[in-house]
């Protein structure tokens, strides 16, 4: 839930986040395709720049990975078991375990992942705006920014599909470095801080596509 507060306008802005671990791009498209897109306004597709070398979770050496469990456990025990106690036991005496990298080349799993662009037909069928949340992760900053290995792909991609791109690698880019080392809690992952400036900018996108009521001009004059 985007707070008020946050966003500047008057009224609140339920948004849905569905992800998993190793969540990746093809993920995204199973989800909408057995789910919809529950009646929303917009969907915000959210892309990180591991992603765009993310391997598909189909792939061998991942589909039977005990932290994709594709049914529930019969037991907490058993869970923990599988996903704790056998990832650490696999990780040290068996190397071709399926934690394992798949060697796969990088520019090939990159053009697998650019290959998820029914997720486009499917909701512009519906007839809803359509954005990318392009998150990058702390190597792309730290120590000093840097250009992401295939964004400059993905951004020349989604100009083509004609989908607006918010970018908080080109955002935070410009940051004080004591600023941006607050908006990671790992390599990947934000932090709250991080949160409320990617809420900013996806409004801020938002108010300038002029898609979406709620983020009209007219509903930007509270105070932030």
């Amino acid at each position: 839930m985007f707070a008020p507060r946050l966003l500047g306008i008057k009224k609140q802005v339920q948004v849905l986040n569905a992800s998993a671990g190793f969540w990746e791009i093809g993920n995204q498209l199973g989800y909408i395709c057995k789910f919809g897109t529950f009646e929303s306004d917009a969907v915000i597709l959210q892309i990180g720049s591991h992603d765009l070398q993310q391997h598909p979770t189909s792939s061998a050496g991942l589909k039977n990975n005990p932290l994709m469990p594709n049914r529930q456990p019969l037991l907490a025990m058993q869970e923990e078991f599988d996903r704790y106690v056998m990832l650490r036991f696999s990780s040290v005496f068996v190397p071709n375990s399926p934690v394992a990298n798949v060697p796969v080349a990088e520019a090939q799993r990159f053009r697998e992942n650019m290959q998820r662009s029914q997720i486009v037909a499917l909701v512009r069928e519906r007839n809803i705006p359509l954005f990318v949340l392009y998150t990058c992760d702390r190597s792309d900053l730290l120590p000093i920014p840097n250009q992401p290995r295939f964004k400059s792909e993905l951004v020349d991609r989604l100009k083509a599909l004609k989908i607006p791109v918010t970018d908080t690698h080109a955002a935070w880019s410009k940051l004080p470095k004591t600023t941006v080392e607050s908006y990671f809690r790992d390599g990947v992952h934000s932090t709250a801080p991080a949160y409320e400036s990617i809420a900013d900018l996806v409004f801020q996108q938002l108010r300038t596509e002029k898609k979406l009521a709620a983020c009209s001009l007219t509903n930007t004059n509270s105070e932030r």
